[in-house]
């Protein structure tokens, strides 16, 4: 359903000047502006909601110098970065909900700071070790008139500063043994501080041209403005969400790397996970796993074509017993994915590409009543073809068609997804 048109516009303006000050100071400046328009179904299962408007804007400053002493065996990279960000989105009433508009208007802000090291004095050693900081900034203000009368939730203007600092080491012993070994500590003004750490290592071995590889390692996510500060639903005493993850593989190269396959055992554990509580206020109550077997393969510029494949067998489970969802599988995450992509250059002006991803079976929610049932989403398989042609030394002709053949899917209960799409494009390059 829902197959009307809705509008979209998007404009962007994007610049990246770059200075080389001297032989070892280098300077570059950033900055991206963002404006989209869209008109899209709002929360209408059988229907959309004819003038429901969005509009958001953002700004992006960034600034970077980069440093070298010592004939480059101390590098110091500077950077510095500010975003600002609004969004509005409308509601007003119509024929189908004469009793039903609201607005909601959110303006937010980021700015970040970060001094990075890379130390190159020790022999087949990068030693990488800095400091960096950041406050976010955020308010919003939602009202809606209903039937029900009138709603408002104004979220305070709020602000929180992180501040991390980190250390890292790679190794190289005689192109055989690699090992990345990383430490890192970050500490914020609301929830505390967070140490996280990742050891890499990997041995090759150049006779059987086999790669053996592992990594172990930490890892978080932090709650955001809204879980914190929201009046009605946020929690001041919220917590990061916490990971635990490990995976051991091999990768077997043949033809002087040219063909390569690969396969990956993954094992991650996710505690203190976001969830609601009976008022739908945010605590840290949830527990998930997710474990399975990667499988890649590549074959690169054999003639001029080059293949990547890989297909991923996910196996994951919500360990959390306070819900009815203990010992299922997470939703949307299917257990079956598989991708193969081959890109053909004919000659020095054409080339070509396609692309299958197929994704399978998984679970969903259906929130359109108060049973919350759980639903299966049916498997799909989609098909990209692209193609480029230089049309002289500096401009190139592109264009792609996804999904191929027009295939209806959904990757959310009831959110549709594009059919057939036709792009095109030129490139001019100096």
């Amino acid at each position: 359903g829902n197959t009307e048109r809705d509008g979209y516009t998007h404009n962007s303006i994007t610049s990246n000047l770059n200075f080389r000050l001297d032989s070892s100071l280098k300077f570059n400046l950033i900055y991206k502006f963002t404006k989209y328009n869209t008109d899209l179904d709002q929360n209408e299962k059988l229907g959309d909601d004819p003038n429901y408007t969005s509009r958001l804007e953002e700004q992006l400053f960034k600034t970077g110098l980069n440093w070298n002493l010592y004939e480059g065996k101390w590098e110091q990279l500077f950077n510095a970065s500010f975003v600002k960000r609004f969004n509005d989105a409308v509601d007003g009433t119509d024929v189908l909900h004469p009793f039903l508009s609201s607005q909601n208007y959110t303006n937010a802000q980021r700015l970040k700071f970060d001094w990075q090291n890379n130390l190159r004095f020790i022999d087949n050693n990068l030693i990488t070790f800095g400091i960096e900081t950041e406050t976010e900034k955020a308010y919003s203000n939602y009202y809606s008139e209903s039937e029900w009368g009138p709603y408002e939730s104004v979220f305070p203007e709020q602000s929180i500063r992180t501040t991390g600092v980190y250390l890292q080491d790679q190794i190289n012993v005689s192109n055989s043994l690699f090992a990345s070994l990383g430490l890192r500590y970050d500490k914020n003004e609301k929830y505390g501080g967070v140490t996280t750490f990742r050891i890499a290592p990997a041995y090759y071995i150049s006779s059987t041209g086999t790669k053996i590889k592992a990594t172990y390692g930490t890892g978080f996510k932090a709650p955001s403005l809204f879980y914190l500060f929201d009046p009605l639903f946020g929690n001041p005493d919220l917590k990061p969400e916490k990971s635990k993850g490990w995976d051991f593989g091999f990768d077997q190269f043949f033809l002087n790397g040219k063909v390569k396959f690969g396969i990956t055992y993954f094992n991650l554990n996710l505690t203190d996970m976001f969830a609601y509580d009976a008022s739908y206020r945010e605590i840290n109550i949830a527990k998930a796993s997710s474990k399975g077997l990667e499988f890649t393969a590549s074959l690169l510029d054999m003639n001029g074509m080059s293949v990547n494949a890989n297909y991923t067998y996910n196996k994951t489970k919500d360990e959390y017993n306070g819900t009815d969802d203990y010992n299922q599988q997470l939703i949307r995450r299917p257990a079956h994915r598989f991708f193969v992509g081959i890109n053909y250059e004919l000659n020095d002006y054409i080339n070509v590409n396609a692309q299958i991803r197929y994704e399978g079976e998984r679970d969903d929610k259906d929130f359109s009543d108060f049973t919350i049932r759980r639903v299966k989403l049916p498997a799909y398989a989609l098909m990209n073809v692209a193609a480029s042609y230089k049309l002289v030394d500096h401009l190139t002709l592109t264009g792609r068609i996804e999904n191929l053949f027009d295939k209806k899917y959904e990757e959310v209960l009831y959110y549709g997804t594009l059919g057939r799409s036709f792009y095109a494009g030129l490139k001019f390059n100096l």
